[in-house]
C-alpha cells in the first residue's frame, strides 16, 4: 500500500504537465489568434497614420494622447551654406559700452540653469494664429544661414499649442587656443501659446569644440554665468568667457527681436 501512494505521488507533477500541455491542434490555434489580433492592430495604426498625415499634411504623430507631433524635415542642403559663412562673430570696441552684457540679471538662472524668455502679447491675435506665427518663426531660424544641418523643428503640439526646435549654429570665439575659436552653439528654443500671448524660451545651452582630436562640450552654466565670466568686481569681461557671454546674449537679443516682430505682423 505504501508503495502504491509513493508511486501516485510520484506520478502528480506529470499528471499536472500533461493538463497544461497544448496540444498541436491547440497549439496552431493559439497562434492563428495572436496572429489576427497582431494583423488587427497593424491595420488600425496604419490607418490612424493615415489618417494623421491627411490632417497635418506630412507631419507624423509621437504621441497622439498628447498631442505631440514630429514635423517633416526639409533637408534642403541647397539652402545650407558653408560653416566658415555662418561664423557669429562681432569685433567690438575697447570704448563700446560693455554694460548690459556686466548687468546681474543679464545671464539669469532658473532652477540653475540658464534660461531666456520674453513674452509678447498681442490681445487682438487668437491663439492658433500665434501659434502657426510660431511654428513661421521657428523654421525660419532654422532654415536661416546662420544655422547648421542638424538644426530642425523637433516637436510641435498644435493642441496644446507649443512647440521646440533643437539648434545648432557655429560660433566664432578669438582665442589663443585654436580649438575654441569655432565652438558649435547648441540651444533649444520652445514656444507657447495662448490668447493674446506667445512666449519663446531659449535654454539648454551648450557650446561644441575639439581639443587634440577629441569632441568637448561645455555648458552654458560652465562659461558664461557670472562667475565665470565676470571680474569679481563686476567691472570687465574675462578675456575668453567674456567673449563666449557676449556672443551668446547677442544672438539671445536677435532672436528674441525677429520673435516680436514674427508674433506683431
Amino acid at each position: 500500500m505504501k508503495s502504491l501512494i509513493i508511486l501516485f505521488l510520484s506520478a502528480l507533477p506529470l499528471l499536472t504537465a500533461a493538463q497544461t500541455e497544448l496540444t498541436p491542434e491547440q497549439e496552431v490555434e493559439k497562434a492563428r489568434k495572436e496572429l489576427e489580433v497582431a494583423q488587427k492592430k497593424l491595420a488600425e495604426a496604419r490607418r490612424r497614420a493615415e489618417e494623421a498625415q491627411q490632417i497635418n499634411g506630412d507631419r507624423t504623430h509621437v504621441d497622439a494622447g498628447g498631442g505631440w507631433s514630429t514635423p517633416h524635415q526639409n533637408n534642403d542642403t541647397g539652402k545650407k551654406q558653408s560653416v566658415s559663412s555662418k561664423r557669429l562673430d562681432k569685433k567690438s570696441s575697447k570704448s563700446e559700452d560693455i554694460s548690459s552684457y556686466l548687468a546681474l540679471d543679464a545671464v539669469p538662472l532658473v532652477e540653475g540653469i540658464v534660461e531666456w524668455k520674453i513674452t509678447v502679447v498681442a490681445p487682438s491675435i487668437c491663439t492658433d494664429t500665434l501659434y502657426k506665427r510660431c511654428e513661421h518663426f521657428l523654421n525660419s531660424v532654422v532654415h536661416s544661414n546662420k544655422s547648421l544641418a542638424e538644426s530642425r523643428v523637433a516637436l510641435l503640439n498644435e493642441r496644446e499649442h507649443k512647440t521646440i526646435a533643437s539648434m545648432r549654429e557655429a560660433m566664432t570665439i578669438q582665442s589663443a587656443y585654436l580649438s575654441l575659436n569655432h565652438p558649435t552653439f547648441c540651444y533649444v528654443l520652445q514656444t507657447t501659446c495662448s490668447d493674446g500671448k506667445a512666449t519663446l524660451t531659449m535654454n539648454r545651452m551648450a557650446y561644441q569644440y575639439q581639443d587634440s582630436g577629441k569632441q568637448e562640450v561645455k555648458k552654458a552654466e560652465e562659461w558664461i554665468i557670472d562667475q565665470e565670466a565676470v571680474n569679481e568686481k563686476h567691472t570687465r569681461l574675462q578675456p575668453f568667457t567674456g567673449k563666449v557671454r557676449r556672443t551668446t546674449i547677442d544672438r539671445k537679443n536677435e532672436l528674441f527681436a525677429d520673435f516680436e516682430r514674427a508674433m506683431s505682423q
